[in-house]
């Protein structure tokens, strides 16, 4: 969707589908940590918008789980059952878009390219993957302090799996 002017899109149910993002999504690693049970199968949907793509998704040992080659404009989908509490990591050699969902469950959402600062508000639970080995992760909240129970060294396929004490919508910003 392209407009002349600023515009934002949703989905209409709860448990079909998810938001449109923009094109600065793109990019070529990303990392999300499974919170669910084994059992719980991830699907992970890939667009490559600009150039061909090959994409592998690695588990957090490291071991590639699935390769899926895109032709630009292509769209594609793998599925693995990771362990849970554990980050699996993707690797493209070109921009794609990425989009991951636990089937059955409705946890869907897209994935944005491993960066090392995001803010928000966890609605619960937070869970943080690790992309690179010795990641020094400090994790500041909202009230000035630093978690210091999670704040630590962390390596790839590490899962920093944080209840901040709260109930949906009264924990601290991160």
């Amino acid at each position: 969707i392209n407009a002349t002017g600023p515009f934002s899109a949703s989905h209409l149910s709860s448990g079909n589908g998810d938001s449109l993002v923009p094109i600065s999504f793109a990019g070529t690693r990303f990392v999300m940590a499974k919170q669910r049970a084994a059992g719980n199968i991830v699907s992970l949907d890939f667009y490559a918008p600009f150039n061909n793509a090959n994409v592998t998704i690695y588990d957090s040992g490291g071991t590639s789980q699935g390769n899926l080659i895109l032709q630009k404009g292509q769209a594609g989908e793998l599925n693995y059952d990771f362990t849970e509490q554990t980050a699996y990591y993707i690797i493209a050699n070109e921009s794609v878009l990425a989009h991951s969902e636990m089937e059955g469950i409705y946890d869907y959402f897209p994935l944005y390219p491993a960066t090392d600062d995001l803010y928000g508000i966890p609605s619960n639970w937070l869970e943080v993957g690790i992309l690179e080995d010795n990641t020094n992760v400090t994790i500041y909240l909202s009230d000035g302090t630093i978690d210091t129970t999670n704040s630590g060294v962390y390596n790839r396929g590490d899962d920093i799996s944080i209840n901040p004490g709260g109930t949906q919508g009264t924990t601290p910003a991160y």
